[in-house]
């Protein structure tokens, strides 16, 4: 029996309450029932309801809820003051308390709580309300009609569901959330009374509130504690024993006990934490099977039984005529589906085993009888052949959007209702709503993206991709970066919108090593690969995942299937992690994003509960992204410098040819030099020629291992073409091999010529977004360009022409019949080559852009992390120069003046960009417009530079 007050006395003996706070009390009772017995949400609001020891009401009426559901008395006026006591009432659906968890110190368990019933209540059962989720799921778990409203117990006073009795209501709450109805008592002695009201001995029998349930031919199923302390168990035994002979006696029915070991938990909530829901599941299962050889004592059946006894294809029939829109088998995978399982609107795949169970309490429910569990299975089958599905022919996101609430039509903008004829597997975990903004997201993408507006604009539509199912892009995308930067906050962040439940995470070696782990990304929105390690071995699996392939998925003691992930890819690193051979096979997929913006150690802060609110609107925001948008930045149309620089710079780190390349070798169409094979080349002080000798020199003053002489040629050419996008080829001749577009850097002569990674240095100051489109695979196309064409000039940095049809691509290496668009010869743009020059002590590079319509030719001037544009025209190439330097001066000279506000510029103006739109003279003050529209004049001295 439970223990109970008789007095406040009793209270006034034990130790203090120990929780600090209400709120630290109820979030102890929220993460007791929910996180760590499995409860629902909303099943735990309904049936809990917190208060504390003494209330003020309207009015400044005090009054005593704790005493008054505990029949208590309360001294108000006592001489002892009293500290306040929190209480967790687990309500009845009539209103009443069942019981309380009370912020008291319970000795005898050492634990800071201790449950109390009200007193002189006698036993009960605990009948909480249910609300309509829980409905939808009893009637999904049973086969069976139930009632969204009205009172549920009074319902299944009548049903034919099997009646659970457990120990505790917070395992009656646990079994209520996986869809079992389950009654819950104070302890198992509490379902049976011996004494009438004067405590005079009686003959057993069932408590009231068990009673009522108590028909003929009831299944009475035991879900009781699994101690294993011996007076515990001596204890359960007897009360087991008196409840199952006090219900035989009383009405003709069955009883069974659903085991577990007591290693897998104590309680039905510890067995479904510890092991699943699945695990409980089974339990019942056998239990149920167990059960049904109660209903044969002797195995035989008389005539009159045998003629009431279905026949199994009409049982099946029937079944899936009334039941083809919930019940359904995916051919595809094998796999039984059950429609509205979990959520609504939403299919679930079920075991074999389970779906037995469904049958058999849909057979019970339309009344058939004299049947086993050979004939339960016998239907399954039968039912296989009337609901397979050849294909599963699920509507794509591109289509239909789910929701918890409908589902989104893309197209038409139009929420409709929840239909199993979509075939959806899978649901984002909230309503739609139109309402509200998503500034706090905003803000961590511009920081995480360090301000550049491209790299945000691509973040977006990566998430845009991740909602829509874009695998028909073939990117995934690699954020890499300082521990600290946002990397893991921007994974949770996608994991939320897309929901937890719909996304895989894994570890490369783990996909490409393990043949099982293929089957857990089926059916998954995101596949994450968070915080990986250099990556060395195979990653053909990988590829497969990110390239539309066939994947092969295998689950144990199951036939294995394929299927074509049509989901996105997220990798994650500190470090590169792409080396060796695999560098060049991910390079066409990848998708890098540098992340080196560290957080303030103190301004770190839980951001993931300030996202969530904030998920609708920006869910809003990604739909409203056009998908043609999201095609050209994500397939990378137009390239971002950033990106490019940290795929270059990670390539360098792990491949030792590129880091020779970007530091010894200079891009040249004209130059034919030797690709060589001797090691030793230069070790005697004599000049080095090759291109080989050239390699192994600097991987052995660096310490690196160079690679093999019959892999260099290869690797170098595909590096050229691949990564870097200069048209180089081998060419074999009767006194060796060379590679055509390619000469040896020479100190002193060529230090005007930048490498590749300072050239790419100084279009990420530049801001430069032009590109041929073949960098990296990352850009942003928020602004979809002409296609862009590289002409060189001298050998050195490549500069670049806009055009609209592609170059053409010659095999002689004289400049004179290389073609552009249209077929206009090179020397007829007649655009001067790049070059380089110190003006006022700085070092200046001057890059001709394009030819005007007015004939002047459009230059970039970079100067040290930063450009400008100037159009000129020069009577001559020494007239051109001086202009060139001329101009370039002058923006070195502005450039070192302190920064001013200007109009039409943007500015800082108290934490916020704003524009300046106009100045007033005296006195002097700028007129800025924020962002909400508003104007306003300011002095100078509270305006930054952005």
């Amino acid at each position: 029996m439970i223990k109970k007050a008789t007095s406040t006395q009793v209270l006034e003996t034990e130790k203090q309450n120990k929780f600090n706070s209400f709120d630290e009390f109820k979030e102890f009772i929220e993460t007791t029932f929910i996180d760590r017995s499995g409860i629902d949400p909303q099943l735990f609001k309904h049936c809990i309801e917190f208060h504390e020891s003494l209330e003020i009401l309207p009015g400044n009426e005090p009054t005593t809820p704790i005493h008054d559901a505990l029949n208590w008395h309360f001294t108000r006026f006592g001489k002892q003051v009293k500290e306040t006591l929190y209480a967790a009432f687990l309500k009845n659906e009539d209103g009443s308390i069942w019981q309380a968890v009370l912020s008291l110190w319970d000795e005898e368990r050492q634990r800071p709580y201790l449950y109390r019933a009200p007193n002189d209540n006698g036993d009960r059962v605990f009948l909480p309300p249910i609300p309509a989720s829980i409905r939808k799921r009893i009637a999904s778990r049973y086969g069976v009609e139930v009632p969204m409203e009205g009172s549920f117990w009074e319902w299944y006073q009548n049903s034919s569901i099997p009646r659970i009795i457990g120990e505790g209501g917070k395992k009656a709450l646990s079994g209520f959330s996986q869809g079992y109805v389950v009654m819950a008592l104070y302890g198992c002695r509490c379902g049976v009374k011996s004494k009438d009201a004067d405590g005079n001995d009686i003959a057993p029998v069932l408590i009231p509130d068990l009673e009522q349930f108590h028909k003929d031919d009831a299944m009475w199923l035991f879900a009781l504690d699994r101690d294993e302390k011996s007076k515990a168990k001596a204890a359960v035994s007897a009360g087991k024993r008196n409840l199952t002979n006090t219900l035989l006696r009383t009405a003709k029915c069955y009883v069974e006990d659903i085991f577990w070991r007591p290693e897998q938990g104590k309680g039905l909530d510890d067995l479904i934490m510890n092991s699943g829901s699945g695990a409980f599941d089974s339990a019942y299962a056998k239990a149920i099977s167990r059960l049904e050889k109660q209903f044969r004592p002797q195995g035989t059946v008389d005539e009159s039984e045998s003629d009431r006894k279905p026949s199994q294809v009409f049982v099946a029939r029937h079944i899936a005529e009334k039941y083809r829109n919930i019940l359904a088998f995916n051919n595809e995978i094998s796999c039984w589906m059950r429609y509205a399982a979990d959520h609504d609107g939403m299919w679930t795949a079920e075991t074999e085993e389970y779906i037995e169970s469904v049958i058999y309490q849909i057979v019970l429910s339309e009344g058939f009888e004299n049947f086993s569990a050979s004939f339960i299975s016998s239907v399954v089958k039968i039912l296989r052949h009337e609901l397979i599905e050849r294909t599963w022919g699920e509507r794509s996101p591109n289509e239909l959007l789910p929701f918890r609430n409908g589902v989104l039509n893309i197209a038409t903008g139009e929420l409709l209702p929840h239909a199993p004829g979509y075939r959806l597997t899978w649901q984002l975990p909230r309503d739609y709503s139109q309402s509200g903004s998503w500034d706090t997201i905003d803000k961590f993408l511009t920081h995480l993206a360090s301000g550049n507006a491209a790299i945000k604009d691509l973040l977006l539509c990566y998430c845009n991709a991740v909602l829509k199912g874009r695998c028909d892009l073939q990117k995934f995308l690699h954020l890499i970066g300082l521990g600290g930067t946002g990397k893991g906050t921007f994974s949770r962040l996608i994991i939320n919108l897309i929901g937890a439940q719909n996304v895989h995470t894994t570890t490369l070696e783990e996909w490409c090593q393990n043949r099982f782990e293929g089957a857990n990304a089926y059916r998954k929105r995101m596949v994450v690969f968070p915080d990986e390690d250099r990556q060395q071995g195979k990653l053909g699996k990988f590829l497969s995942l990110t390239g539309q392939d066939l994947i092969r998925a295998e689950e144990k003691r199951k036939k294995a299937f394929q299927y074509r992930f049509d989901g996105m890819v997220l990798v994650m690193s500190n470090f590169p992690v792409f080396g060796g051979d695999s560098a060049s096979r991910v390079k066409r997929r990848v998708i890098t994003v540098p992340c080196n913006n560290p957080v303030a150690p103190g301004e770190v802060r839980d951001l993931e509960a300030e996202f969530e609110p904030e998920l609708s609107a920006f869910t809003n925001y990604l739909l409203s992204i056009p998908d043609s948008h999201v095609t050209s930045v994500l397939r990378g149309i137009r390239e971002i410098p950033e990106c490019t620089l940290e795929f270059w710079e990670n390539r360098m780190r792990i491949d030792s040819i590129a880091a020779w390349l970007n530091q010894q070798v200079i891009y040249d169409p004209t130059a034919v030099t030797p690709v060589g094979s001797n090691r030793q080349e230069g070790a005697n002080g004599e000049k080095i020629v090759t291109l080989f000798g050239s390699y192994v020199r600097h991987c052995n003053a660096l310490g690196d291992v160079p690679k093999s002489h019959k892999n260099f040629a290869p690797d170098l050419i595909e590096l050229c073409r691949s990564v870097i996008g200069w048209e180089v080829d081998r060419k074999v001749t009767n006194t060796g091999k060379f590679v055509r577009g390619l000469r040896l850097r020479i100190a002193g002569t060529d230090d005007h010529i930048p490498t590749h990674d300072f050239y790419l240095m100084q279009r990420v100051a530049a801001g430069d977004g032009s590109s041929d489109g073949s960098s990296d695979g990352s850009s942003d196309g928020s602004e979809p360009l002409p296609d862009k064409e590289v002409t060189v000039s001298d050998g050195s940095t490549p500069t670049i022409t806009e055009n609209f049809q592609p170059i053409q691509n010659t095999t002689n290496c004289d400049r004179t019949s290389e073609t552009v668009g249209r077929g206009i010869p090179i020397e007829q743009l007649d655009l001067p080559p790049s070059f380089n020059r110190e003006v006022n002590k700085k070092f200046v590079t001057f890059l001709p852009l394009r030819r005007q319509q007015n004939n002047k030719i459009r230059w970039r001037i970079l100067v040290e992390g930063q450009s400008t544009e100037v159009a000129i025209m020069g009577k001559g190439k020494a007239d051109t120069i001086d202009q060139l330097e001329n101009c370039a001066a002058e923006f070195i000279r502005k450039c070192n003046r302190p920064w001013e506000p200007e109009v039409n510029q943007p500015a800082m103006y108290g934490g916020e960009q704003v524009t300046v739109v106009g100045f007033q003279r005296t006195p002097r003050k700028y007129q800025i417009e924020l962002k909400s529209g508003r104007m306003l004049y300011v002095k100078p001295n509270l305006l930054s530079q952005p």
